[in-house]
């Protein structure tokens, strides 16, 4: 199903948590690329709650924010997170070696 980016925003200002489900991720899928949009859900510190609201833009993207393995040459580095902003569901990625 299509929807407009009209629609995205209204279902954001008026729907949006006022169910029991809250999506975790929603995709605005615009067949012919016209319009683009997305929600990702994450938990954020209280402290930098008002900051992130001020901000236009994202503070993370679906696929950001989880662990990570970062190889530089010989050297192998594990990081716990790739961000203060915490992702509620990661997603993962195997870079087609697995299904």
């Amino acid at each position: 199903m299509s929807i407009d980016m009209d629609d995205f925003i209204d279902f954001v200002r008026n729907n949006l948590g006022e169910s029991a489900w809250v999506p975790l991720y929603k995709k605005l899928n615009k067949e012919d690329r016209s319009e683009d949009g997305s929600l990702y859900s994450c938990l954020i510190s209280p402290e930098d709650t008002s900051d992130a609201m001020e901000k236009y833009g994202w503070d993370l993207s679906r696929g950001e924010g989880g662990p990570s393995i970062v190889t530089c040459g010989d050297k192998h580095d594990y990081e716990q997170s790739t961000t203060a902003v915490l992702p509620l569901a990661i997603y993962r990625s195997f870079h087609g070696t697995r299904e």
